[in-house]
């Protein structure tokens, strides 16, 4: 396939920040070629470089969508300047912007509403990737920030090792019958599942009449074979944590 250069140019403007709040620097990229190209890094003085593979850093943050965010902006990064630099998907081609954006910072004077200066309506990411989505705001005193998903607020995880909140010591079921047993857990990062029966992994009695949805285990026209002692077991990085329910079929 043959590829035919396309001239561009990318921009930086610069941009107000009034102290203590966050920076937004964008990579203006012409239209005819946006979806071609990444912004894979931002220059700050000509020198130091943030790359946008880095882990997000405590005051820096470069997004999917290349902007550059600097957070709890003081007297001192005044006058800073900061470049883009983009690579063609295709080519390879990397290219730096043209212009150079520079940071002023100005004290309030007065209170200001906060003002929302960077967010993203969609974000779309695939299954096992980080993600880091976008919420910078200006005003003072400086805005604080809290997270909701579907309407319910989310609060900063601590590692914390999993307890089992759902289960039953004893379960009596008749056979033929289909039954559930029940394991619940909380914790962070989020417990993962394992079962036995009479001490031996579930995975290894392998008949199709049993499944584990989630924490629980199914179990189809249960037989009088199936009757026994189960042991659900939920394990993180912070610890584990077991329980027994005595399956009895009548």
């Amino acid at each position: 396939m043959l590829l035919v250069q396309q001239h561009y140019v990318v921009e930086v403007y610069d941009d107000f920040v009034t102290v203590g709040n966050t920076a937004v620097f964008r990579c203006h990229i012409p239209g005819f070629i946006k979806d071609f190209v990444d912004v894979v890094s931002w220059i700050q003085d000509s020198t130091a470089l943030i790359q946008a593979n880095d882990p997000p850093g405590d005051r820096f943050s470069i997004f999917t969508s290349g902007e550059l965010h600097i957070r709890r902006v003081q007297q001192s990064d005044a006058l800073k300047t900061f470049r883009c630099q983009v690579r063609h998907r295709l080519t390879g081609e990397t290219l730096i912007s043209s212009s150079v954006g520079r940071l002023y910072v100005t004290e309030a004077f007065s209170n200001q509403p906060p003002r929302i200066t960077d967010s993203k309506p969609v974000v779309v990411v695939k299954e096992g990737e980080d993600v880091e989505l976008a919420c910078a705001a200006q005003g003072y005193p400086v805005p604080t920030y809290t997270w909701a998903r579907n309407t319910q607020p989310i609060k900063a995880f601590s590692n914390q090792p999993p307890r089992i909140t759902d289960s039953k010591p004893v379960v009596v079921v008749k056979e033929g019958e289909d039954v559930e047993l029940a394991c619940a857990a909380q914790g962070y990062p989020v417990p993962t599942y394992t079962w036995a029966r009479n001490t031996q992994p579930i995975r290894q009695l392998a008949f199709n009449r049993v499944r584990q949805l989630d924490g629980s285990l199914r179990l189809s026209q249960v037989l009088q074979s199936d009757a026994g002692i189960y042991r659900c077991t939920v394990n993180n990085s912070v610890g584990s944590e077991m329980m027994e329910t005595q399956l009895i079929v009548t």
